[in-house]
C-alpha cells in the first residue's frame, strides 16, 4: 500500500511531531525502547500541543499519500494557472478595411469636376477600438470534514512503532480517500453539467449523433441494439472514431465553429491538438479494441493534450447516462439554466478545449479543536475549497450513440 508506514517512517512521523510539540532535538528510533521514550516525553506535553502537532504533520502528508486515484482527474488544473479563475477577456475579430493607399487622392469634393486631391491628406487618426468580451465566474465550492481523535488511541497507538503505524495509516488512507472521491463528484458534475448544457443549446453542430449520422451515410437503419453485433459494430466504431478526430482537426481552425458566440461578438478561437482533452464511455473505447480489432485510434486520441476513460458520466447504476439541470452561457452572455432537467442516455464522448470546463483546489488546510477533558477527545478538521467552472463559448462537442 502507498500509506503503509514502515518502522522507520513512522519514527520519522513521531519525531516531527515530538520537536514540534518540545521544541526538542528530533530523536532517531533504533529499538522499541527509545521508541517509547520519545511517546512519553510527547505525551507529558499535553494534549493540545500534541494534536496541534499531529494536525501539522497530517496536513503535509495526506495530500501526497493517496491509495485511491480519483478518476476525471483530466478536468482538474493547478490552482496557480486557473484558481483566480474569475474573469476573461477576449477579442473580437473586426472586419478588413479598403486599403486607404489605393483610393487617392482622398476626401474629394463631390462638387469638382475634375477632383485632384490637392490639398486632401489621409486621415492616419481613425480610431479603432478593439472589441473585447468579458465574461465572469462567480463562487465557489466549499466543504469540510473532520475526525475525532481519543486520548487512548494515542496512548495506545504510542506504545510502539507498529501501533502507530497502523493509527496514522488508518487516519490518513480514510481522509485521502474521501478528499479524492470528492474532488472527483465535483468533476463528474463539472462534466455533467457542460454535456446537458451542450444539448440544452440545440446546436446540431455540437451534439453529435453517431449513429444517426452512420446509418443516413450508409443507408442502414441500425440501433443502439443491434449496432453492437459483430457483423455492425466494426464498420461502425472506425467510422464513429474517424468522425470524432475529424471534429478533433476541425477544432485546430480557427472559426466560430463549435463555441458559443456571445453577444454576436466574433471571438475566433482555435484549439490545437494539445489544448484539446477527449472522454470517452469505457464500454464504448473497451468493444472497440476487443471486438472491432482496431486500435489506430488510440494512437490518435494519445495525440491529444489529455485522454481518459469514463466508467460512467454521473452514476454506477445508469452508467450512460446524465440527468441534470445545467446552466450555461447564453448568447446575449447572461446564464442561461434549462428549462426542464436533461435526461441523456447513450453518452458516447466529450471532446472539448482545456479551458471549457474544470475545477481547481483553492484553499485546503487542516485545524484540531482544543481537548476535551470531559470527553478525552480532541476533533481534526479539514476544509477545502474547490472553484468549477464551464465555459460554452469555448470549443466543446458531445458524442452519442443515438
Amino acid at each position: 500500500m502507498a500509506n503503509t508506514m514502515s518502522f522507520e517512517q513512522v519514527a520519522t512521523v513521531l519525531n516531527s511531531i515530538q520537536q514540534q510539540a518540545t521544541g526538542q532535538a528530533a530523536l532517531t528510533a533504533t529499538d522499541t525502547s527509545s521508541f517509547i521514550s520519545c511517546a512519553n516525553t510527547t505525551l507529558a506535553t499535553g494534549m493540545d500541543p500534541v494534536m496541534n502537532a499531529i494536525n501539522q504533520v497530517l496536513t503535509r502528508t495526506i495530500f501526497s499519500v493517496r491509495p485511491y486515484s480519483r478518476k476525471f482527474g483530466i478536468v482538474e488544473v493547478p490552482e496557480s494557472a486557473y484558481g483566480n479563475h474569475i474573469r476573461k477577456l477576449q477579442i473580437a475579430d473586426k472586419p478588413v478595411e479598403d486599403d486607404a493607399a489605393y483610393k487617392w487622392p482622398a476626401a474629394y469634393d463631390s462638387t469638382e469636376d475634375v477632383p485632384t486631391g490637392d490639398g486632401s491628406s489621409v486621415d492616419p487618426w481613425d480610431i479603432k477600438k478593439a472589441d473585447v468580451l468579458q465574461t465572469n465566474f462567480y463562487g465557489k465550492s466549499v466543504f469540510m470534514d473532520h475526525i475525532t481523535i481519543f486520548r487512548e488511541q494515542l496512548e495506545a497507538a504510542f506504545r510502539g512503532p507498529e501501533e502507530l503505524g497502523s493509527f496514522l495509516s488508518m487516519v490518513l488512507q480514510n481522509m485521502t480517500d474521501k478528499l479524492e472521491q470528492n474532488r472527483e463528484n465535483l468533476g463528474r458534475a463539472c462534466v455533467a453539467n457542460f454535456i446537458g448544457g451542450l444539448i440544452d443549446e440545440n446546436d446540431g453542430t455540437r451534439v453529435i449523433k453517431l449513429l444517426t449520422e452512420y446509418n443516413s451515410a450508409t443507408g442502414l437503419s441500425l440501433t443502439a441494439t443491434t449496432v453492437m453485433q459483430p457483423a455492425n459494430y466494426r464498420s461502425f466504431i472506425q467510422w464513429a472514431f474517424a468522425r470524432i478526430m475529424t471534429i478533433s482537426e476541425m477544432m485546430t481552425e480557427r472559426s466560430l465553429a463549435y463555441q458559443t458566440v456571445v453577444n454576436s461578438k466574433a471571438v475566433m478561437r482555435h484549439t490545437p491538438k494539445a489544448d484539446q482533452k477527449m472522454m470517452i464511455w469505457t464500454p464504448g473505447s473497451m468493444t472497440a479494441a476487443t471486438m472491432a480489432e482496431a486500435n489506430t485510434y488510440h494512437d490518435e486520441l494519445l495525440r491529444l493534450g489529455a485522454y481518459e476513460n469514463v466508467n460512467f458520466w454521473q452514476s454506477i447504476k445508469t452508467p450512460d447516462t446524465i440527468k441534470v439541470t445545467p446552466s450555461r452561457i447564453g448568447s446575449n452572455g447572461s446564464v442561461v439554466t434549462a428549462a426542464d432537467t436533461i435526461t441523456q442516455a447513450n453518452v458516447f464522448g466529450l471532446l472539448f478545449d482545456r479551458e471549457a470546463l474544470g475545477y481547481a483546489v483553492c484553499q485546503q488546510h487542516s485545524d484540531p479543536s482544543a481537548y476535551n477533558p470531559k470527553g478525552l477527545y480532541s476533533n481534526l478538521f479539514f476544509h477545502e475549497q474547490i472553484r468549477l467552472w464551464n465555459d460554452h463559448s469555448e470549443k466543446g462537442v458531445v458524442f452519442l450513440l443515438a
